[in-house]
């Protein structure tokens, strides 16, 4: 008989597996740019069109979040998942075959979308699907992956040419997305939408049916009646606004966003500080000889 432990893990994979995307996407350009800037590239960038292939990942991001969230209360986060992974399939092999740069631009937003919703969507399946004793050790892991995939984008950037990395990038995000059909849906989602019986179900088949795991079932039904009792459907459009205003101001989505921003945004800005000061100190030896 296969342990709850081993079931968590198992379904919190495909979520690893899809943030690891996530750094190579935000990683890609290191080994792009200088691919196109070769003497013997197919496709021709100035510093302008190289600005925009780098940072177009940020206009995905923004609609990755809004997507994410609103499908994760609506369809659930088995679906969600889904949704989160196939932009970025569909953005690699857009960029392993572009002819010009437009697709490549095209390829990089949807991989932005697919980095921001996957990133939303493990935070809520981790919290929700794993047990206390090993939930620190998985999110330590999701951030792990996302550091690692950073340094291997660079590594195979000395190996490989830029379209064969895009083709190895698809594999993890395929694994991803075969294990997601497996899943069982989330016990919370389920007892939010009224499936009682079912969320019983599936919340002992991940945890077990320890004592431990009987508190634990009975304290999320509760915080679920709860949030069910303090959450007003918005009915007019004016409602609808105000309450998507009330939701982005809360502390519980801005602190995320702000984490997830500093995480994503900081590699970014180093990498480009690291390279003025770079260029500064070579202006400055050449000055002084």
């Amino acid at each position: 008989m296969v342990a709850p432990v081993l079931r968590q893990i198992w379904t919190v994979t495909p979520t690893i597996l899809a943030h690891f995307s996530g750094g190579v996407i935000l990683s890609y350009p290191s080994c792009l740019i200088p691919g196109l800037k070769a003497v013997d590239s197919s496709i021709k960038v100035d510093v302008s069109t190289a600005s925009w292939l780098a940072s177009s990942v940020a206009i995905g991001m923004v609609i990755g979040i809004i997507q994410s969230t609103y499908i994760l209360n609506k369809l659930g986060r088995k679906i969600a998942h889904m949704l989160a992974v196939v932009p970025a399939i569909v953005g690699w092999t857009l960029i392993y075959f572009a002819a010009d740069v437009t697709w490549l631009i095209v390829g990089r937003i949807l991989g932005g979308l697919s980095t921001s919703a996957t990133f939303i969507v493990a935070c809520c399946v981790i919290s929700e699907y794993t047990a206390p004793e090993i939930r620190g050790l998985i999110f330590s892991l999701k951030t792990t992956s996302f550091v690692f995939a950073s340094l291997l984008v660079h590594i195979l950037g000395m190996l490989f040419h830029w379209r064969t990395i895009a083709l190895i990038s698809n594999m993890p995000l395929l694994v991803s997305l075969a294990i997601n059909f497996t899943w069982v849906e989330s016990p919370a989602w389920l007892a939010l939408k009224g499936s009682m019986k079912k969320s019983e179900e599936t919340f002992y088949w991940l945890r077990g049916t320890s004592n431990r795991s009987v508190k634990e079932f009975e304290a999320m039904i509760q915080a679920q009646d709860k949030r069910k009792q303090n959450t007003i459907q918005p009915i007019s459009l004016k409602d609808k606004i105000i309450y998507f205003y009330v939701i982005c101001t809360k502390k519980d989505f801005l602190k995320p966003m702000m984490k997830a921003g500093g995480e994503k945004c900081g590699i970014k800005i180093y990498r480009e500080y690291y390279q003025f000061c770079n260029d500064a100190v070579a202006v400055g030896a050449e000055i002084a000889m």
